[in-house]
């Protein structure tokens, strides 16, 4: 009997222990929730400081407004002209020759990526450069190379270019503004942070691909979350990590991921046979530690909304060298999350750093929640370099009006 209740005694300590290891990332998790939730709980309206869209642009000190309203006016004075026809039958590249390239370069010129025009039919180091130029500019990878993409943007005409002007400027007269607004633009791939409508930073972001688009919201955000424990979506899951689960045994392992029931009780990998689950009726939740590998990174910004759609940081850094950027499953990437966090708690960067460095997860609330707006913006200048530099936005949700033929 002696024997048996020191057995009892020993097993109890054991699945206690067992608990608390199988549980300390849910812990964490849970207590994360938990705050987020109880920030969500409470209303905010924005106060607003912008002026109407009905009212005269001049009472609206977004210098971005006024930078595009010049741009508005130089295009109007060409809206009826009529750029030379390029239509080249093959992708061009750096050192071709072809009967088309006079024209390319007409139309470089007169959109100022090309300081002088010439007859030449030679694709030359400084038509390469302009070409690279253009394509930044328009969203596209910067690879000299003239393909069907390339070739159409080269091709809209003045009509065109004016009327994604004239949609920017309606839609930027359309959003709230208060004390602090952020602006994630889905066309540039941007953000935006203003302090009475004055730029305080801006970063290059990734939003959702088009089968998983980013949806355009007004909404603020009102904590951000250290050392984030990431809870797979079921559609990420079903579509992207089953499928590499069943091929791949260790796949669980590599990639910190635990698994879960929904009794929060943690569940071995090896003892499921993945081949055979019933994604109808799936029965466990998949978790990613907190670290350098999660999915969010090192830091996430709630937004409150219906969508589940939030910001974070991310690892995979190499993504923000490419120029079109519609490459996550929804939520917004950002290329400086610590930069913006310090921003938005109103901390030194070294600050976040050593809370970061705690490696304990956390919610941060917001002392006064920051408006958020996520829009399709067409056309961007981006007001730190001199008169403006114009950022012509993609199109990845294909949103903006097609020709009626």
């Amino acid at each position: 009997m002696k024997y048996l209740f020191f057995l009892l005694m020993i097993c109890a300590l054991q699945a206690k222990s067992d608990s608390q290891t199988n549980n300390e990332v849910c812990g964490l998790k849970c207590q994360a929730n938990k705050a987020t939730a109880e920030l969500n709980k409470k209303p905010f309206v924005p106060v607003t400081t912008a002026v109407p869209s009905d009212s005269a642009l001049p009472l609206n000190h977004l210098k971005l407004l006024s930078l595009l309203q010049k741009l508005q006016k130089i295009l109007k004075e060409k809206e009826d002209v009529t750029l030379p026809e390029f239509a080249p039958d093959r992708p061009l590249r750096p050192s071709d020759k072809d009967d088309n390239i006079p024209a390319l370069r007409q139309i470089l010129q007169s959109l100022g990526y090309l300081e002088k025009a010439t007859d030449s039919p030679f694709f030359d180091t400084e038509l390469e450069a302009a070409v690279k130029a253009f394509q930044a500019g328009h969203c596209i990878d910067p690879d000299g190379i003239i393909g069907e993409e390339t070739k159409a943007r080269i091709n809209w005409s003045y009509e065109k270019r004016l009327k994604k002007i004239d949609a920017s400027i309606a839609k930027i007269k359309n959003l709230v503004f208060t004390d602090r607004t952020v602006i994630v633009n889905i066309p540039t791939y941007t953000l935006h942070a203003f302090e009475d409508q004055k730029l305080k930073m801006c970063m290059k972001a990734i939003i959702g691909m088009p089968k998983r688009p980013t949806p355009q919201m007004t909404s603020y955000i009102n904590g951000v979350e250290y050392n984030p424990v990431w809870v797979v979506p079921n559609t990420i899951l079903f579509e992207d990590k089953l499928p590499k689960i069943q091929e791949d045994s260790e796949f669980f392992e590599k990639n910190d991921l635990q698994v879960f029931d929904h009794d929060e009780n943690e569940v071995d990998p090896s003892t499921v046979e993945w081949n055979d689950v019933d994604i109808h009726d799936f029965p466990y939740v998949f978790k990613q530690k907190s670290g350098k590998k999660n999915a969010l990174g090192l830091l996430k910004f709630n937004l409150q909304n219906d969508d589940l759609i939030y910001m974070h940081d991310t690892p995979q850094r190499e993504l923000f060298k490419k120029y079109s950027r519609a490459l996550s499953s929804g939520c917004v990437r950002l290329e400086k999350a610590g930069k913006f966090a310090s921003w938005l708690l109103n901390l030194e960067k070294d600050e976040v750093r050593m809370e970061i460095d705690t490696d304990e997860t956390k919610t941060e609330a917001l002392e006064n929640p920051i408006t958020v707006h996520i829009t399709y913006i067409p056309v961007w200048v981006d007001e730190r370099q001199g008169d403006g530099k114009v950022l012509w936005g993609d199109d990845p949700y294909s949103l903006e009006p097609k020709p009626f033929y």
